[in-house]
């Protein structure tokens, strides 16, 4: 089936490399939706970016604990670890973007305000 016995998706189990195809299926169809949130200020947003961050988080988790530890272990975890860091602190940046109530509103001054 594969050519190299160490190919990622080739030697895992089943649902490791279901965990593969995630971000194709389901991420990426929230980037889009995301992204229109975010241009427009659409605050319904907030559910679905928590949502995302602990689904991301929580792949990402099972995805590296199978390649430190799994059964079929990679032979290059640091360099495959250190990249996929970004998938941890993005997320959350942008939890602590939406955490407000209200995260696209702006505060509004008032003339006595600025003359104070």
């Amino acid at each position: 089936m594969c050519d190299h016995a160490d190919t990622l998706l080739c030697v895992n189990p089943v649902w490791f490399r279901t965990m593969c195809f995630l971000p194709v299926f389901v991420y990426l169809p929230f980037y889009f939706v995301g992204i229109y949130a975010f241009i427009f200020g659409k605050e319904w947003i907030r559910l679905p970016v928590y949502t995302w961050a602990l689904l991301l988080s929580a792949s990402l988790v099972v995805m590296t604990a199978e390649q430190k530890w799994g059964e079929y272990k990679s032979h290059n975890f640091d360099s495959l670890f250190w990249p996929y860091i970004a998938y941890i602190i993005i997320p959350w940046i942008y939890v602590i973007r939406i955490c407000p109530k209200h995260p696209f509103s702006r505060k509004v001054v008032t003339e006595e305000k600025k003359n104070q």
